[in-house]
């Protein structure tokens, strides 16, 4: 039952702190991989709980996939994990947005996001398997 309760004042506060830090190693051109783990599935999770919210919401947060897949492509070419300065603020507006979804939220609807975006990736990943054996 702990878990349908919403979330204490500031009981979220150090996972968006680490989100917002691993955020702005990006912006600054340090940033890792785990650091663009980090606001990817901070991204997911808040997109997957927009969709149970509101479809404008959802508008809202849409832009900041597009840029971090384009970071992700780049980074593979370049190995830099840098946002481009144009880049910044719709990841920036969409991590505001994922800390207010997080903060409405009960720990059971975030818990319940987040096993919607590992099963998506999951099943992505198995369909990417796929055509790779056979266009082998």
């Amino acid at each position: 039952m702990n878990h349908c309760r919403p979330y204490n004042e500031g009981e979220t506060l150090k996972d968006g702190f680490d989100t917002l830090d691993a955020f702005t190693r990006l912006h600054e051109g340090t940033g890792t991989e785990d650091d663009f783990l980090r606001v990817s599935a901070a991204l997911n999770v808040a997109l997957v709980r927009a969709a149970d919210i509101d479809q404008k919401l959802v508008d809202l947060i849409a832009p900041s996939h597009d840029v971090m897949n384009a970071l992700r492509e780049r980074y593979e070419q370049t190995k830099l994990m840098r946002l481009s300065p144009e880049e910044i603020a719709p990841v920036g507006e969409a991590l505001s947005y994922a800390q207010t979804i997080m903060d409405a939220s009960s720990p059971q609807q975030m818990l319940e996001a987040h096993n919607t975006v590992t099963r998506v990736q999951a099943e992505q990943a198995r369909t990417k398997a796929k055509e790779k054996s056979h266009a082998g």
